[in-house]
């Protein structure tokens, strides 16, 4: 809270405002994590529990997977949006940053196949 997050950015100082978004990436980066994590656990437990057929077995762990990679590049895609990487919370460092949407967009890809991965897995198919 020192540095001011959840405060009006026009309320904080400089320093403030680089140390809400510093902190604030990196927040992202481990929220993403604990979003791709548990599916793992989630396709494990099902693979287990149901006993499904091959096809289904191959199906589950592909889509949990393409779903873990996406993740993993929608943490490249945040951290790597400006060059270099600094200049994003560190004002006196000068960069070049692609356009925000593209990054809410990916994210909003990435985020958007969870419930496609959740229909699938409701569907038992051997």
């Amino acid at each position: 809270m020192s540095f001011g997050n959840g405060k009006h950015c026009a309320l904080l100082t400089t320093e403030q405002q680089q140390g809400v978004i510093l902190w604030t990436t990196i927040a992202f980066v481990f929220g993403i994590v604990t979003l791709s994590v548990p599916k793992l656990a989630v396709v494990s437990l099902l693979v287990r529990i149901l006993d499904p057929g091959r096809f289904h077995k191959w199906f589950l762990w592909a889509i949990v997977i393409w779903c873990q990679m996406s993740f993993v590049a929608a943490i490249g895609v945040l951290l790597g949006h400006c060059t270099p990487a600094r200049s994003m919370w560190d004002f006196s460092v000068k960069g070049t940053c692609f356009d925000m949407s593209i990054v809410v967009g990916y994210g909003i890809y990435a985020s958007g196949k969870p419930p496609l991965q959740a229909q699938w897995q409701a569907i038992r198919a051997d």
